[in-house]
């Protein structure tokens, strides 16, 4: 068979270190609890800007994983279409310059 190739391996690694970026994203975690007895100014502000960031972080975790397994069927679908045309140019002489025909 022609060998027309897609990475699928590429995209493998590239949809893995997405996963494993979402996966670090999602064991950070954002304090159970708050300091309520306090007087510290800019405590309520500090208390909403974690909370703010959790769901944030839980976003951007959620498009990551999203993006990862999106690259990865991309590059399955690439894949396929690349055994098609290969088996498609199978029996065609590849000319080498000019005037060769």
């Amino acid at each position: 068979m022609s060998s027309v190739d897609s990475s699928l391996t590429v995209a493998g690694v590239a949809s893995q270190k997405f996963s494993q970026a979402a996966s670090t994203l999602n064991s950070i975690s954002v304090p159970a609890t708050s300091v309520s007895r306090t007087n510290v100014s800019g405590q309520r502000n500090a208390q909403s800007t974690m909370q703010r960031m959790g769901v944030v972080g839980s976003q951007l975790s959620n498009a990551m994983t999203r993006d990862g397994n999106n690259i990865h069927s991309v590059a399955e679908e690439f894949a396929a279409i690349d055994q098609k045309l290969g088996k498609g140019f199978d029996g065609i002489t590849v000319l080498s310059g000019p005037g060769n025909f």
